[in-house]
């Protein structure tokens, strides 16, 4: 899946408001089955991103150990209204799910946030189909393929946490 060079212009979900994620990718509502669709690759680069809630990827790792590409992309995600002490103007969510076995990669390079954006990377930490785990053979690289920390929030919370990579 590539995405390059595209426009998210501050979409809002009518019928319910948090669910306005711009790109919302799930393997299958229970993440592996007949139906399961899983991302091998996700390349997000040269994008421009207006809204409320991150792009959101979730309950990777179930078959396949996917690579994100993100580079070179602009994120202005605001604080939506109703939302209170709650962090979840983020721009992008990379979850698991709570039974990962596979790990993934991230390329990381060249993107920037507005002030209103509280985090460019957030996921769970606890549980949930938005749930980060540190599993052996993750790897955080540059665009130079070298290894490289990020911090990240957790959604939600707002705690801060790093997406490293894990031998």
């Amino acid at each position: 899946m590539t995405f390059d060079g595209c426009i998210f212009n501050a979409y809002t979900n009518t019928e319910s408001a948090n669910n306005s994620n711009p790109i919302w990718w799930r393997e299958d509502t229970e993440g592996s089955g007949a139906n399961a669709n899983p991302i091998k690759t996700f390349t997000f680069v040269n994008n421009k991103v207006t809204g409320t809630r991150p792009v959101k990827i979730e309950r990777i790792g179930k078959t396949v150990s996917p690579i994100f590409t993100i580079k070179n992309n602009t994120f202005d995600i605001s604080v939506q209204a109703g939302d209170g002490a709650v962090e979840k103007n983020m721009a992008i969510n990379i979850g698991m799910g709570e039974n990962p076995n596979l790990p993934f990669t991230l390329i990381d390079e060249g993107n920037t946030i507005s002030a209103n954006t509280a985090a460019l990377y957030t996921a769970s930490l606890t549980s949930g189909s938005n749930q980060y785990k540190e599993v052996p053979g993750m790897k955080v690289l540059d665009g130079n393929g070298n290894a490289k920390v990020i911090k990240a929030k957790e959604w939600k919370t707002g705690e801060t946490f790093e997406l490293k990579s894990v031998k």
